[in-house]
């Protein structure tokens, strides 16, 4: 599940909430990709696998290794540490159990900025919803 919010209301950037439900290793993406190692193309997803699961904040991982005594539950953690809109700390909330991660992930390419990019993103990571 991807699930698309703003940083700031004034803000056009966008963040995403990718739900995992397994880590998806680079020669996986590549191939979903349908690029070469090597190419252009091949770096740039290499260098984007490497945005995703290198540079984005594991919020499941977060919350279980640091916030469980201070928050009491997750959908706490998500709305008062991040201020999602309590819609979206339902989701992650309902979905925290059969996701392997939910990372934070801010992008840094213009090409995932649009609509295009969000099924990008679904395609090559394997998530249907999007929220």
């Amino acid at each position: 599940m991807i699930i698309v919010v703003k940083q700031r209301e004034s803000s056009f950037r966008k963040r995403y909430l990718l739900c995992l439900e397994a880590l998806v290793d680079k020669a996986t993406m590549m191939q979903k990709a349908k690029v070469k190692a090597g190419s252009y193309a091949g770096d740039l997803i290499s260098n984007l696998h490497d945005e995703i699961f290198s540079y984005s904040l594991n919020l499941k991982h977060d919350y279980l290794s640091y916030y469980t005594d201070e928050y009491c539950e997750f959908f706490v953690y998500a709305r008062k540490r991040f201020l999602f809109k309590k819609e979206v700390a339902n989701a992650l909330a309902e979905v925290f159990d059969k996701c392997a991660a939910i990372l934070l992930f801010e992008p840094s390419y213009y090409f995932l900025e649009d609509e295009y990019g969000v099924d990008f993103l679904g395609r090559i990571l394997e998530l249907e919803n999007r929220i």
